[in-house]
């Protein structure tokens, strides 16, 4: 995008927890109805126009999150 000239800015990510579709157990092996995980993202230009956006479902009973946290320390 940015070799068109599309400056990405900004991204806003949101998960929330959900009832696996008929449509997206057939795609994920899983019964519907079950736990599942929805992750959605929307991704702006610098302008704050919209371009980009993704919704994603995770199986409940397989999904891991993981993150490492560092501690910033202050300058003295």
């Amino acid at each position: 995008m940015e070799r068109c000239g599309c400056r990405l800015s900004f991204g806003e990510q949101k998960m929330t927890a959900g009832l696996c579709q008929p449509q997206e157990a057939e795609l994920l092996e899983y019964e519907a109805g079950s736990a599942v995980l929805v992750e959605k993202r929307t991704t702006y230009l610098e302008s704050g126009m919209p371009v980009l956006y993704k919704r994603s479902v995770f199986r409940g009973d397989k999904y891991q999150y993981s993150i490492k946290l560092y501690r910033r320390l202050q300058e003295q």
